[in-house]
């Protein structure tokens, strides 16, 4: 089986997907799961058992609190590659299945609410309960993913035949299990490479690595590259592109292009989100709005500059005066008047 060294912290709203291949009849066969020794806390996709086996999916709170869900409909033990997933909610309390891209009919065993899981445990491949009294997978496991979101249907249908980049927003582990010679001796390749910035290597146990079994195999067919990835160009460097400047490219950005689109002015790096907004006439923290509304101090001699957009308050200022009665009072200069 296949374990990670670190424990994975999961949020209680995630997805588990996989490609798989067996003819394994036996019940609770473990795909993928995060189970230790402690019967809490942890996530299952296994087999359902018998001659004509589903998928099936356990999610434990405590030993009082959990689901066991079964597919209905896709016989997924039949030789064939089927690619199965679930995604869990916990917002809501709500578990999908979906094999082979689509929504998978259920039944539900137990299905109480476990939204408050905590889910922080090494995550294991091909074994259920942590190769204690486990049930071990006989047959082919392909681009395992895992999530801290809950994916969509659509995406779901739409990335299962992609071989995803490491760097999407929600992935938190990604073996493409592209590594090794095919059936050949792989000694020296004893851990699935997780390609996303986590980390997450999963270290191979019991494996001969030689010949056609226990060993790096071909995957599943007709998995191809996601090369219609979106880049933007940065032209000023800042770390953000310009939302009507891009180019479709692989997983690796182009040189001078981003994966962010969020720049308002790629001709100056001092202008992005994020930017310290000024009171210069211009959008530095691209927000849609000119300048803060700066209000200045108003001096007595000479003007004032202030945002456009900005107020200031003036108010009158109450001063002496003179007042002549209109009979004998007149004022005269100290001088003459030139």
């Amino acid at each position: 089986y296949v374990s990670t060294g670190p424990v994975v912290p999961l949020s209680n709203t995630f997805s588990v997907e996989a490609w798989i291949n067996t003819t394994k009849t036996t019940e609770w066969t473990g795909i993928v799961t995060n189970y230790s020794t402690e019967y809490y806390n942890h996530f299952q996709m296994s087999l359902q058992g018998g001659v004509s086996c589903k998928l099936r999916i356990e999610l434990v709170q405590s030993p009082t609190l959990f689901k066991i869900v079964d597919g209905t409909a896709t016989v997924i033990n039949d030789g064939n590659w089927h690619h199965v997933a679930f995604t869990y909610n916990g917002a809501t309390d709500e578990l999908n299945l979906y094999v082979d891209g689509d929504p998978e009919p259920t039944v539900a065993w137990w299905n109480y609410n476990v939204s408050g899981m905590a889910l922080n445990k090494k995550i294991q491949l091909g074994t259920e309960r942590g190769g204690g009294i486990a049930q071990y997978f006989d047959g082919k496991i392909d681009e395992v993913r895992v999530w801290n979101i809950a994916r969509t249907h659509t995406e779901i249908m739409t990335d299962k035949y992609h071989s995803l980049c490491g760097t999407i927003p929600g992935l938190v582990i990604n073996y493409p299990m592209d590594q090794g010679v095919a059936n050949g001796a792989n000694p020296l390749v004893t851990a699935a490479d997780d390609i996303t910035p986590n980390d997450y290597n999963g270290n191979l146990s019991g494996f001969a690595l030689t010949g056609t079994s226990s060993n790096w195999v071909e995957g599943a067919p007709g998995i191809v590259a996601l090369t219609a990835y979106t880049w933007y160009q940065d032209a000023d460097g800042d770390g953000y592109g310009d939302p009507l400047a891009t180019l479709l490219g692989d997983c690796v950005a182009p040189v001078g292009y981003v994966s962010d689109n969020s720049d308002c002015n790629d001709a100056n790096a001092a202008i992005h989100p994020g930017a310290t907004d000024v009171c210069n006439g211009m959008d530095d923290d691209c927000d849609g709005i000119l300048d803060p509304t700066i209000v200045p101090v108003i001096v007595a001699d000479g003007a004032t500059d202030f945002c456009k957009g900005g107020s200031v308050n003036l108010s009158t200022l109450n001063g002496n005066g003179l007042q002549m009665d209109g009979v004998n009072d007149y004022g005269i200069t100290a001088g003459d008047v030139a």
